[in-house]
C-alpha cells in the first residue's frame, strides 16, 4: 500500500504528468456522473440517477439532475398549471441538497430545504490527501484516461475511487475529493452505491448554472435535528407553509389515518439505504 503523500511526490516528479492538456481557463466545467443505487436494504432493486458537478475556479456545486432540473424550472415565467406539470414530469430527487465544495477555505457545505420553503445549511471540512489510500501503482482507463486507484472511509462505508491526474482536478462526485486529480469513477464495496462519469462540458452557459438558495449557517447538531424532526413528520414542511392535511391517505389499497401513515414511514425507514450510514 502506497500512501497518497507518497503518490503526489511521485506526480510531482512526472510519473503521472498528463498526456494531454486539460484547459483550465475554461469555467464553468460540467461533470457528469451515471449513479447506480441500491436504495432499500431489504430489496434487490437498483435505480439509476444522474448527478451533475459544476466546476468553478474557487469553488463546486453538486447537484441531483431532477434537483437542477427543478432549480431551472423556478427561475421560467410559467403559470400554476405549467409549473405543477413541470414538476411532476421531472419527479422527485434522490440526492434533495445541494453540496458546495469551497475550495479556498477547504470546506463542504450541505444546503437543504427544511421548514417554510426556506433553507439551511451546516458546513464541514472537506476531504484532504490524508483521507485516501492509494491502492497500487498499476493503471487503468477509464474513457480514454489514466485512471489510479485509492480507497478511504466516508460514512460507515468504504469506497473505492478511480481518478485521473490528466484532468487536475482534485473533486468528485458527493463529498468526495482530494485526489490528485478528478475522480472518474466511485463505488462502496458492498456494491450499493456507484458514480461513472458520464460527460464533460466546458464553458457551461451561464443559464445553465445552478442558482444556490438563499440559507442560514446552522450548527451540524442543529441541522440534523431540523432534518429528524422533518423525516418524524412527513407533513411538516406542507404544514410549515399554511397548508392543512385532511382525511385519510390511501397507500396501494390500503386506506390509513395520518396517525397510521406516518408510522409506516417511521417503518418503512428502517429499510432505506442512506449513502452515509452513520
Amino acid at each position: 500500500m502506497k500512501s497518497l503523500f507518497l503518490i503526489w511526490v511521485v506526480l510531482f516528479a512526472g510519473h503521472f504528468t498528463p498526456t494531454r492538456e486539460f484547459p483550465l481557463n475554461e469555467y464553468p466545467i460540467l461533470i457528469s456522473y451515471k449513479a447506480d443505487i441500491k436504495p432499500r436494504k431489504n430489496q434487490d432493486y437498483r435505480r439509476t440517477e444522474y448527478v451533475k458537478l459544476f466546476i468553478h475556479p474557487t469553488e463546486s456545486i453538486f447537484i441531483d439532475n431532477k434537483l437542477w432540473l427543478l432549480n431551472r424550472t423556478s427561475k421560467r415565467n410559467l403559470s400554476p398549471q405549467d409549473r405543477a406539470r413541470e414538476v411532476s414530469m421531472i419527479g422527485l430527487p434522490y440526492f434533495r441538497f445541494y453540496l458546495v465544495k469551497d475550495y479556498r477555505e477547504n470546506s463542504t457545505s450541505i444546503i437543504e430545504e427544511h421548514l417554510n420553503g426556506g433553507h439551511n445549511a451546516f458546513k464541514q471540512n472537506s476531504m484532504t490527501t490524508e483521507s485516501w489510500t492509494i491502492l497500487n501503482s498499476s493503471d487503468s482507463t477509464i474513457v480514454g484516461l489514466k485512471a489510479y486507484k485509492a480507497e478511504c472511509q466516508l460514512g460507515g462505508r468504504t469506497w473505492i475511487a478511480w481518478f485521473t491526474p490528466e484532468i487536475p482536478i482534485s473533486d468528485g462526485p458527493y463529498k468526495f475529493s482530494g485526489l490528485p486529480g478528478l475522480i472518474l469513477k466511485l463505488d462502496s464495496t458492498e456494491g450499493d452505491f456507484s458514480f461513472h462519469i458520464s460527460g464533460i462540458q466546458k464553458q457551461l452557459p451561464t443559464e445553465d448554472l445552478p442558482d444556490i438558495p438563499t440559507y442560514n449557517l446552522l450548527s451540524e447538531n442543529k441541522f440534523k435535528e431540523i432534518q429528524q424532526m422533518i423525516s418524524d413528520n412527513p407533513f411538516a414542511k406542507f404544514q410549515s407553509k399554511g397548508n392543512k392535511i385532511e382525511g385519510n391517505i390511501t397507500v396501494g389499497d390500503k386506506v390509513m389515518t395520518q396517525e397510521e401513515y406516518i408510522l409506516f414511514l417511521k417503518n418503512d425507514r428502517k429499510n432505506s439505504n442512506y449513502i452515509e450510514e452513520n
